[in-house]
């Protein structure tokens, strides 16, 4: 039977619960780090551009690398998505599980949608600041995810569900 592989009595090959909390909350925190990020860096290249002592050469670097930050960490955060999308549902394949397990996980994803509600009004909270109101139109992708966290979060539960259930029929 190939899923013995995955079952050494101990917690290896295992996927626990929590590390599914762990990675919404880190996709909240990069998300707000990069729009924090951002406009403390707008705030230094205004600063920098208006330095007399800097030559020209690195007054143009700094503000190419201004211009491309937006673009960058957009697609870091797009990759951090879709990657942590597929560990949980390749993770929730090789899950060893019993059917009742699986009533465990809807109140798990209860819980955790409840998190994410909160998590999502808080990044609402910070977007509605006027401060930060101007760097959301730079971060199209990561402005999208993250005003639609809870769907988005449902998605990602529900497929790691089915993940769930089919590994669980593969082994039989």
């Amino acid at each position: 039977m190939v899923r013995k592989v995955f079952d050494s009595g101990s917690r290896k090959g295992q996927f626990s619960l929590i590390e599914a909390v762990y990675a919404i909350v880190f996709l909240f925190a990069f998300a707000t780090v990069i729009f924090v990020g951002f406009e403390m860096f707008g705030d230094w290249n205004d600063t920098i551009q208006t330095d007399d002592t800097l030559s020209q050469a690195n007054k143009d670097r700094v503000q190419s690398l201004y211009v491309r930050y937006p673009s960058v960490f957009d697609g870091a955060f797009m990759f951090l998505l879709v990657f942590m999308w597929l560990i949980v549902c390749i993770a929730a394949f090789n899950v060893i599980n019993h059917p009742l397990l699986f009533l465990v996980g809807i109140l798990f994803a209860v819980i955790m949608m409840v998190v994410v509600l909160q998590l999502a009004n808080a990044f609402d909270d910070l977007m509605a600041d006027a401060t930060f109101s101007t760097v959301a139109a730079s971060f199209p992708m990561t402005s999208f995810v993250m005003g639609n966290f809870a769907i988005i979060t449902l998605i990602l539960i529900t497929s790691g569900m089915v993940s769930m259930y089919m590994g669980s029929r593969f082994a039989t």
